[in-house]
């Protein structure tokens, strides 16, 4: 891969991830900063051959192609229109941009790979909400004011998408980002990998999605429709809140869904005592930083 491309410096790889890698180019002229998403096929054996190369991840990336050329909401990391200096490449395939929100959960680039398919993203230089989360000051949460704006963000964000009859189905700390705009923070939807559209009488019952912050439904396999959103949401905001997930977070997902699956429509939260019973809350843990 070039260093440059026209006015466009190469800063670095970012990093990689299941459908392919990140680059973070520089505009020398007037500093704007993108991320290029480069799709990756397997040309060559490769310990994630079989995460690249089956027809389900194809099928994936091409379909959250088609979803975000739909969208426009300033909560949904958004398509923007490709630098001319990338469109003539003539080694290139067809592109798309896309906003792009530095601080991911990405691994890094194997050799082997083919490349096609580009996105560029607009470039969000407050990283992903995990890493914000691990912050040593954010121990017990977010402050209440920061809580505040991350729920109204992304809770418009969601109910623009389910207007469109659309499912994130893997929203997670990972999946949001921050961006400054006017000096304020904004978070942001990203990944719509999982992404599910809905007809108006179609329900879902494929497994997808990130089994900690997963909704009962999904992993009982049973039929679910957008509130599927609604519960990843909720363990998220909690999180965001406390600084910890809410149901027995240092248990497997397959053992404390048999216990959460069965909890009662008022709790919110379980820990498992020091005499291994499981105890439910209605409240949420006095370590936060929220106003009484």
């Amino acid at each position: 891969m070039p260093e440059m491309v026209g006015l466009w410096e190469r800063v670095k790889d970012i990093g990689s991830g299941g459908f392919g890698m990140v680059v973070l180019w520089r505009n020398v002229t007037t500093d704007q900063k993108i991320g290029q998403f480069i799709r990756l096929t397997i040309r060559s054996p490769s310990p994630y051959g079989s995460l690249l190369s089956h027809h389900g991840p194809e099928n994936r990336w091409k379909k959250e192609v088609e979803i975000m050329l739909k969208l426009n909401h300033r909560g949904i990391v958004s398509c923007m229109p490709l630098p001319g200096d990338f469109q003539l490449d003539p080694a290139a395939l067809p592109r798309l941009c896309m906003e792009y929100c530095e601080g991911g959960d990405l691994r890094r680039v194997r050799q082997g790979y083919s490349l096609y398919v580009r996105l560029c993203m607009e470039y969000c230089e407050g990283g992903d909400l995990r890493r914000v989360l691990l912050r040593p000051e954010n121990c017990c949460g977010l402050p209440e004011l920061e809580v505040r704006q991350f729920l109204s963000d992304i809770t418009d964000a969601l109910c623009y998408l389910h207007g469109l009859r659309i499912i994130h189905r893997d929203l997670k700390p990972e999946n949001v980002v921050l961006q400054t705009v006017h000096g304020k923070p904004l978070y942001k939807l990203i990944d719509l990998g999982y992404a599910k559209e809905l007809d108006q009488s179609s329900v879902c019952t494929s497994f997808v999605g990130t089994l900690q912050y997963l909704a009962p439904e999904l992993f009982l396999t049973n039929k679910y429709t957008c509130t599927a959103d609604y519960w990843s949401l909720g363990l998220v905001a909690y999180e965001v809140v406390t600084g910890v997930r809410p149901f027995l977070p240092n248990m497997p997902p397959a053992m404390w869904m048999q216990h959460v699956s069965r909890k009662d429509p008022s709790h919110i939260a379980a820990e498992r005592m020091e005499d291994g019973v499981i105890q439910f809350r209605s409240e949420i843990s006095v370590c936060n930083h929220i106003s009484p």
